[in-house]
């Protein structure tokens, strides 16, 4: 499970079943690009990815 800081009432953490549904169309690339602006989803995304990254035997690199 994924939590990130304070949740508010509408959300909830990530699974780690979804996190791999998520991401499930990305795992065969090598190397994967993310443009993330600093902003609150964009950082979502970013360490979503690195967590899903962290679960595979060969992650892809990541570039930010």
């Amino acid at each position: 499970m994924i939590t990130f800081g304070r949740a508010s009432s509408t959300s909830a953490p990530v699974e780690n079943g979804e996190l791999t549904a998520l991401f499930e169309n990305w795992k065969h690339y090598p190397e994967i690009a993310l443009a993330v602006s600093g902003g609150a989803d964009s950082i979502a995304l970013l360490r979503l990815a690195h967590a899903w990254a962290q679960q595979l035997d060969r992650p892809p690199h990541l570039t930010i």
